[in-house]
């Protein structure tokens, strides 16, 4: 006899414990199946912070960060728990440079359309401001006041704790799922440890997701980003980074794209402060090619950005890391970004679709309980009350061998 579930979420990360969250404020009884052990460093919700900025180069993106913020706030103030430190956002450089989060002229456009504050900055006032040194003198930029810093493992924890104190959400771990079966009557799902019944099932398996999807008979034409970070100890205490990200022209073999963090002890004791690549050391299609390891030479290309402006920081890198990150890119280019985040039902290919919701692609730790709450919302009503329009599946989004 199967177990029944209003619900099932297969991918216990960030976004999956938000739905789970809120569907069980609902009185719905919930099941998540994560292949994993909860607050792993497999998949996309590893790592311990992530940047919230409000701008994108896409207005509509923008309002569903400004939407999230109350959410934000509601855990904070329930759980009586830091989730964003909010230290500000800088961006600077080229401002008609692409990076992969955007560009400087586009961004500040839409700031100005949803009448988001920002100043606007010379080089000169980047620098005295910020800690920055030896900045092109050409480079401008601008500061949003409501930048911050995401506490990664205290939003898993907080989303966890929460699910479990419900009552109403059974948390697996380390299961494998086998089969799916959309069928009138909802969605079955077969796994090493049992088969479960859902009236709906939720996708949030991030990089994880077509090895889901393909269990229905599609995927989605995602690439992979492999990035790499490192941690710099902190030797001028008078400087206050915000998070920032900077953009400028390919030098050589060199990008010239960079993100950085503030300090915090989130990862590590000791005044570190993390800075990263803004483009990926490799790219690829198959999970199983991701080596979890910092490719030595793009640690060595942040540790000499940081040597020639950053002289708060020692530029020797303590703490080197990866990550990855599934998403939807040009196809001639796969460092451009052609979608920033899926949101909908399964493809019609799938029987009885809309029994199936499906999260995925981007960089989308910002609106992490918005997402939930959206997934909640499609599956159990089927609808959303926030403007999808940019999020659904498209045929320019499967994999070729899905369409």
């Amino acid at each position: 006899m199967k177990d029944s579930f209003d619900i099932i979420v297969i991918g216990g990360g960030s976004i999956g414990l938000a739905a789970a969250h809120y569907a069980s404020r609902e009185g719905r009884k919930v099941l998540v199946l994560e292949r994993f052990g909860y607050f792993n460093d497999k998949g996309a919700s590893s790592g311990a912070e992530r940047q919230f900025r409000i701008q994108y180069n896409e207005k509509e993106i923008s309002q569903w960060v400004l939407d999230s913020i109350p959410l934000w706030e509601e855990l904070q103030s329930e759980y009586s728990v830091e989730l964003l430190k909010t230290v500000g956002c800088l961006w600077f450089g080229n401002p008609k440079v692409t990076g992969a989060e955007g560009q400087i002229e586009a961004v500040t456009r839409v700031m100005r359309e949803l009448n988001v504050p920002y100043e606007a900055l010379g080089v000169r006032e980047i620098e005295d401001r910020f800690g920055f040194n030896e900045l092109p003198p050409a480079y401008s930029g601008f500061f949003q006041r409501h930048g911050a810093a995401i506490h990664v493992q205290a939003t898993l924890k907080t989303l966890h704790r929460s699910c479990t104190e419900s009552g109403r959400v059974t948390l697996k771990s380390r299961i494998t799922v086998r089969r799916l079966e959309s069928n009138p009557d909802g969605v079955t799902v077969e796994t090493d440890q049992g088969v479960y019944h859902g009236a709906r099932l939720v996708v949030t398996a991030g990089p994880y997701v077509n090895e889901v999807l393909s269990l229905l008979g599609v995927q989605l034409d995602l690439v992979i980003w492999e990035m790499v970070g490192a941690y710099f100890r902190q030797i001028d205490p008078a400087v206050k980074f915000p998070t920032w990200i900077s953009f400028d022209e390919k030098s050589g073999d060199d990008p010239m794209l960079y993100y950085g963090f503030p300090e915090t002890d989130w990862a590590h004791s000791g005044h570190y402060v993390r800075v990263a690549a803004n483009y990926p050391v490799r790219t690829f299609r198959d999970v199983r090619e991701y080596k979890q390891a910092a490719e030595p030479q793009c640690v060595k290309k942040i540790s000499n950005w940081v040597k020639r402006h950053m002289k708060g920081l020692d530029p020797k890198p303590h703490f080197a890391s990866a990550c990855m990150c599934a998403l939807v890119t040009e196809p001639e280019n796969e460092w451009v970004l052609r979608r920033e985040i899926i949101m909908d039902f399964a493809p019609e290919a799938v029987p009885h679709h809309r029994n199936v919701v499906v999260c995925a692609s981007g960089w989308n730790y910002k609106i992490v309980p918005l997402l939930g709450k959206i997934c909640t919302d499609l599956a159990l009503r089927g609808v959303s009350p926030y403007d999808l329009s940019k999020l659904r599946l498209a045929e320019d989004v499967m994999a070729q061998s899905a369409r």
